[in-house]
């Protein structure tokens, strides 16, 4: 049996899904033509930044990955950088990624906001009810958070929030926020 990190697909939880499943990842070893399907990694969850974001967003893709792979769950991130190869069609790549993803994890800046290519990955997964939107918050979008995104419960990891409500509170003087407090 194919073993991925250590671990068999039954392992990986994989042998309770559908074979046919759309969203279950199919590849094939070089040269042999073997499906690896689930041993290879299980479902996809794809991956949508700014490149811009990159040195951010790779810091918080490689913390999940590892935690994926210390609870051993069936989930492999498709990221642009580690899966599209040289001669490839990218943008047939991305959209057959999307597809066959469970979700997306968008990574949400400025940057992101202005590319073209991070619109369409999240607008692409809104359309498709069945998927998973994780919207991640990496600077503050201002009013320009489209409603695809502001409708889903995000990560926050801009620091805004938290940074925000303790400038508030250091304004204040100490009995509003005394009455704040016990009303």
């Amino acid at each position: 049996m194919l073993t991925t990190h250590g671990m068999t697909g039954d392992e990986m939880g994989c042998q309770n899904q559908a074979p046919h499943d759309p969203r279950r990842r199919e590849s094939h070893l070089a040269g042999e033509g073997e499906k690896l399907g689930c041993a290879l990694g299980g479902l996809l969850l794809y991956v949508s930044y700014a490149r811009a974001d990159f040195a951010r967003v790779g810091h918080v893709v490689d913390a999940i990955r590892h935690e994926l792979l210390k609870r051993s769950l069936p989930i492999e991130l498709w990221m642009d950088v580690n899966e599209l190869k040289p001669g490839e069609r990218w943008d047939q790549s991305i959209s057959e990624a999307l597809k066959a993803s469970i979700g997306l994890l968008a990574f949400v800046s400025r940057s992101s906001l202005k590319s073209e290519w991070a619109t369409f990955e999240y607008k692409a997964i809104a359309a498709l009810r069945d998927r998973l939107l994780i919207p991640v918050i990496l600077e503050d979008p201002g009013p320009d958070l489209p409603a695809a995104l502001a409708m889903q419960q995000w990560v926050d990891l801009s620091g805004l929030h938290t940074n925000e409500q303790r400038d508030l509170q250091r304004s204040q003087p100490m009995k509003t926020r005394r009455n704040n407090l016990l009303s």
